[in-house]
């Protein structure tokens, strides 16, 4: 069965009779039962407000097809015109004719409790929330289930039941503020029973033929020209009579929306408990993945510090060669050395050292790459294995660079030239092989966080020796820590150098992210770190 939105489209795209025809049967009642009880029993006067709801929204139903509900947009339509009418008869009428009127209404009317709430309850509907009048209209005006009130307000039956009932005790709330007490019950039977009034025959028809006709026009006002009678509404107050079986039925609802609210409360209370856990959980994994970075990057220190020291304890190398720590470092952690081989003839095990060296310390340097990249675990493999074959060639190919080029010279500072130029060249490629890998994007984040690599330095050591302590160094304050001192580090060039760094200006910056703790180790470590790449320290 078509919606109320998918009807008026139907109506507006194909100028579809029966789809009007079918609304107007849908709401008839609804629109003509809130006239009639805002005009005080007028039927005539309810037709009239009925025919022009219904003109409106053939008029304007393309734009009302988006409307949330339906419902409650034609009995806020109905309020509307409804005072409109009675605004234009009080400009024709004397107050003497709107006594008499009143009066001959109230002598009139079938029921005396009704008569007597009539007149108020279409304005405490007015004073709801446009929710909870929908809610009541839906369920007791037009006596939809709650499945389909749910459905309507987008939400659970469960919670549409929950939304008319809070609905209906701020009905009651502002009902006794006019006089008129009730229980839940009690008013439940009043709107289910008498706010709606069936529509007279063939009224459906009529609108529908007009407000068809009429739809594209401007509203049309003829239907109150002929009106003769002012109809005002009078309040008195009335007092609603509660038999033992509605109280019984209402302290049932009640125990049952206790139980309801009180299970609710149980289950929100779970909630928090695993949310909490969770979060604890999430610290304590936070941790132990900072503890075992640290433990890797003291790993992989006391390593590349071994094999720097098994290099430093060979031999020293013929007469013209370069000592162990002159060298060309790379743009990508790596540094390859001049020494000659620790025996004339073994250049492989000279390469093996230098090539254990990088690996060893590879995940220690490349670790805040990995995480800001977003690598999977696959990749952060991929790019080791990369790496590894950077070296390999690198290495062979510096090596065969300078074996040509002592051939031909011993001069120092030629021999440094070479190696430069040949760890340049080896790095240009190093790059195409990410990019072509791992695409622009990986590269620009890579070309980045290698013009920082050198000052990552500092982090190290400062996690090192905050690692036992009670205020640990974080992956965020670390990777704040890595632009505080690149930022501070730059050479004439533009270029990360340690041996250039501002301590002063490195630890003033970082209190707005470190410890008093922290900052007494940061300024140690920093210092420690500078002396370390200082020229002399061969760095």
């Amino acid at each position: 069965m078509e919606n109320d939105a998918q009807l008026l489209r139907r109506y507006a795209d194909e100028k579809s009779e029966t789809a009007f025809a079918e609304l107007v049967r849908r709401h008839l009642d609804l629109v003509y039962s809130a006239a009639l009880r805002r005009l005080g029993g007028d039927a005539h006067h309810a037709a009239d407000v009925a025919q022009q709801v219904f003109t409106t929204l053939a008029r304007d139903g393309r734009k009302l097809s988006r409307h949330g509900v339906l419902t409650a947009w034609l009995y806020t339509a109905t309020r509307n015109a409804a005072v409109d009418l009675i605004r234009a008869e009080q400009r024709r009428h004397t107050r003497e004719q709107e006594a008499s009127t009143m009066q001959q209404l109230f002598s009139a009317a079938p029921d005396a409790d009704w008569a007597r709430l009539r007149p108020v309850l279409d304005g405490v509907m007015d004073e709801l929330s446009e929710t909870d009048r929908t809610a009541v209209l839906l369920r007791f005006f037009e006596k939809r289930p709650f499945s389909e009130v749910g459905a309507a307000l987008q939400l659970s039956e469960d919670a549409a039941r929950m939304r008319v009932e809070r609905a209906l005790d701020k009905l009651r709330v502002l009902l006794a503020r006019r006089g008129v007490t009730s229980t839940a019950a009690a008013l439940t039977s009043a709107l289910a029973n008498q706010a709606m009034v069936a529509a007279p025959a063939g009224l459906a028809a009529t609108i529908t033929g007009v407000a068809v006709t009429t739809g594209a026009a401007t509203a049309a006002t003829g239907f109150f020209m002929n009106t003769t009678n002012l109809i005002a509404s009078a309040v008195t107050v009335v007092a609603v009579g509660v038999a033992v079986l509605q109280v019984d039925q209402t302290h049932r609802a009640e125990t049952e929306l206790a139980a309801i609210t009180q299970d609710r409360d149980g289950l929100r209370a779970q909630l928090r408990d695993v949310q909490q856990r969770t979060t604890a959980a999430e610290q304590q994994r936070a941790a132990a993945e900072q503890q075992n970075a640290a433990l890797q990057s003291d790993l992989a220190t006391t390593r590349a510090a071994k094999a720097a020291a098994e290099i430093a304890a060979r031999p020293a190398p013929a007469s013209g060669t370069f000592n162990v720590n002159s060298g060309a470092r790379s743009s990508f952690g790596g540094t390859f050395f001049l020494r000659a081989s620790p025996a004339p003839n073994d250049p492989v095990e000279a390469r093996r050292l230098g090539r254990e060296m990088n690996i060893e310390g590879m995940d220690s340097t490349y670790r805040a790459f990995y995480r800001q990249a977003g690598f999977t675990p696959a990749q952060h493999e991929q790019f080791k294995a990369l790496m590894v074959d950077y070296m390999d060639r690198s290495y062979a190919r510096v090596e065969e660079a300078m074996t040509a080029a002592r051939a031909q010279t011993n001069d120092r500072t030629a021999l440094q030239a070479v190696l430069e130029t040949t760890t340049k060249l080896a790095d240009d490629e190093w790059l195409v092989a990410i990019g072509g890998t791992f695409g622009d994007a990986t590269l620009q984040a890579f070309t980045r966080f290698t013009d920082t690599i050198a000052a990552s330095e500092v982090t190290k050591e400062l996690s090192t020796a905050l690692f036992q302590s009670d205020t640990p160094l974080t992956v965020a304050q670390a990777d704040q820590l890595v632009e505080i001192v690149a930022a501070n580090s730059r050479n004439a060039a533009g270029k990360v150098e340690l041996a250039a760094m501002n301590n002063d200006v490195v630890v003033a910056q970082a209190q707005g992210i470190l410890s008093a703790p922290q900052l007494a180790a940061l300024r140690k470590a920093a210092l420690e770190v500078r002396l370390k790449w200082t020229p002399t320290g061969g760095k």
